[in-house]
């Protein structure tokens, strides 16, 4: 695993990314916001793997507008917003 922002440790396995490790990488940016679930909707393999998530925040995560599962996002878009 190499080592993200604020030594965060980025998943080498899709199956590890989860509720727990979303919580971690998004609570850089977003202080005291809670992911209730995430679940992998869709993976589109190639060279840059993009992987589709579902998640579902608290009402912090909502407030501040971020992706939910009625919006698939992109990992991506989650962590560089």
């Amino acid at each position: 695993m190499k080592s993200g922002s604020a030594g965060l440790r980025l998943p080498m396995l899709i199956e590890t990314i989860d509720a727990a490790w979303l919580n971690d990488a998004l609570r850089i940016r977003h202080p005291g916001i809670e992911v209730r679930s995430a679940r992998i909707v869709t993976i589109m393999p190639g060279t840059a793997t993009k992987i589709r998530v579902a998640v579902e925040y608290d009402s912090r995560g909502r407030e501040l507008g971020l992706p939910d599962h009625r919006r698939r996002a992109q990992l991506q878009d989650l962590l560089l917003e």
